[in-house]
């Protein structure tokens, strides 16, 4: 493995909501000990409990490709290039959550319909083809307007983003069917006018103060701006590889009030095994001034048929946040070692690394 002789050292100003009148973080020890209180046991019933809430989302992108990048679109069987795209979609969410049902096994249910309205529906603005790529015969939209093969718009479409039924014993809730899930390698990603979603099983185990644990398997994607189902792909690669199934694992543990560690295994079936453990601690009080530090470190290496080669990647990121009231200023760390992209789930935040803003900045030995 070659090691880096290079790196980022980014700087990043940030606006954060800060929480009014926050007390400094206590740096003693938390034991662990089993909650004394049960949630299941407060559950109020399946029409009690229910709720229905909606939100919506403007989104617009207007992109320009410098260095003679292109993009393409389809006109008169030909395929003209433009170094600019633009995207415009207005997302709604309309989801309804039941409440638990009484006894010692609780049950509940979540349905969410989304909703997406091209409001930028120019073929030759879209650009949907793919920009600097060699032509696939297919025109997706690039993650931002659903398009028709052709190139076309889809001027407004629907689909169920989330269905699933939770049942809950104690503090433990396993959920089965299409839902949000949030993990250093399998995280739903929100960045576009609506968000992805996930088709499997979970399992939070959380019967502990200080301690919990997750496992979950996912065979199916519901991309952000897509309304069919997909197996699972990862960002870097060729776009054409897929995995079956995905299994992931981890703890999270939290030995101060003032400190998270999470521990985290996730296997890509024939892609690829990847570790992460990532730690974030906080001293002082944000109302004066508070120091965060946050480290996150990846392994990543191939795993059976190998499908996307060989794969032997150390990715790590340390960050030092000062915070005053509304107000940080964050330094940042980023390193990769190894002759490839460090690399992840297409259609998840499965990126925690403190330099992926706009950029992931996580070529080979960046």
């Amino acid at each position: 493995m070659k090691l880096s002789s290079t790196a980022i050292l980014a700087l990043a100003i940030s606006s954060v909501t800060a929480t009014a009148y926050a007390e400094t973080q206590s740096q003693a020890f938390t034991p662990v000990t089993v909650k004394e209180k049960s949630a299941q046991s407060e559950a109020t019933g399946f029409v009690e409990g229910q709720s229905i809430t909606g939100t919506t989302r403007n989104w617009y992108a207007n992109e320009q490709l410098k260095r003679g990048g292109k993009f393409r679109y389809s006109k008169d069987g030909a395929l003209p290039e433009t170094d600019r795209r633009i995207n415009w979609v207005q997302g709604t969410i309309l989801k309804y959550n039941s409440g638990f049902t009484e006894g010692t096994v609780g049950f509940s249910t979540e349905v969410a319909a989304y909703n997406a309205i091209a409001l930028e529906r120019d073929r030759e603005n879209l650009a949907a083809g793919n920009g600097g790529a060699p032509k696939t015969g297919a025109f997706s939209g690039n993650n931002r307007t659903l398009t028709e093969k052709g190139g076309d718009a889809v001027g407004q479409w629907s689909k169920l983003g989330l269905a699933n039924v939770k049942a809950r014993v104690s503090n433990s809730t396993l959920t089965a069917g299409r839902q949000s899930y949030s993990s250093p390698q399998v995280d739903t990603i929100g960045n576009r006018a609506l968000p992805s979603s996930f088709e499997g099983v979970s399992l939070n185990v959380a019967e502990l103060e200080n301690l919990t644990f997750d496992i979950a398997t996912f065979d199916r994607v519901s991309p952000r701006m897509e309304q069919s189902l997909q197996k699972f792909r990862t960002e870097y690669a060729n776009g054409r590889v897929e995995s079956d199934h995905i299994y992931t694992g981890g703890i999270t543990y939290t030995p101060f009030s003032s400190l998270t560690t999470s521990l985290w295994a996730t296997q890509a079936e024939d892609i690829w095994n990847q570790y992460y453990f990532g730690a974030t601690h906080v001293l002082g009080d944000s109302q004066v001034l508070s120091l965060t530090t946050g480290l996150n470190y990846y392994k990543t290496q191939e795993e059976g048929k190998a499908l996307i080669g060989d794969i032997d990647n150390d990715t790590y990121s340390l960050s030092f946040g000062l915070t005053h009231q509304a107000h940080t200023l964050t330094f940042s760390y980023q390193e990769v070692n190894g002759n490839e992209y460090f690399d992840y789930l297409h259609e998840t935040n499965g990126i925690y690394l403190a330099n992926s803003l706009l950029s992931d900045f996580n070529g080979p030995n960046e």
